[in-house]
């Protein structure tokens, strides 16, 4: 049996909240010395983090949003 922490959702959250974002993981690969940058980008996020955690704000964000589409949704359908 898999523990809450090894469920697909909770993997998805982890990662996202250690910055890893299909959109930031796509210009990773594209941009010259890419891991770098974000290394380096993950760090400074990391030494700012005791002041805002913006890796979190970006998860509670894109789970509120990911909410609204989908009760939109849900109003969608129920109105065919």
């Amino acid at each position: 049996m898999l523990a809450a922490s090894d469920s697909p959702g909770a993997q998805t959250l982890s990662k996202r909240r250690q910055g890893e974002y299909k959109g930031i993981l796509g210009l990773i690969r594209i941009m010259k010395h890419g891991a770098l940058v974000k290394e380096e980008t993950d760090l400074a996020i990391d030494v700012c983090g005791a002041v805002h955690n913006i890796r979190e704000s970006i998860s509670v964000v894109q789970q509120e949003v990911s909410g609204i589409l989908c009760s939109a949704t849900m109003r969608q359908h129920a109105q065919l």
